[in-house]
């Protein structure tokens, strides 16, 4: 951020702006929101871990949706034979 640009095209302006551990400037809306378990989506949808977590792979959604995967694909197989 040298100063010469006033706004973004989007209306941000370098208050709205952080620099992340990589020193890549990012939004500070987003950055906020990723680092929160309850708002962070992919969280949510088992793709990433917390921080700080022991296991890798995995997460418990994925496991119960292959769960329900496997039985779908048995009722379809069911009602061709």
């Amino acid at each position: 951020m040298n100063g010469t640009a006033r706004m973004t095209r989007g209306r941000l302006t370098k208050k709205n702006f952080i620099k992340n551990k990589n020193g890549r400037i990012v939004s500070k809306k987003k950055f906020f929101h990723a680092k929160k378990k309850k708002t962070n989506p992919l969280l949510k949808l088992g793709y990433q871990k917390p921080k700080g977590s022991k296991n890798f792979g995995p997460n418990e959604i994925n496991e119960i949706n292959e769960k329900n995967k496997s039985s779908f694909i048995n009722s379809i197989v069911r009602l061709f034979n």
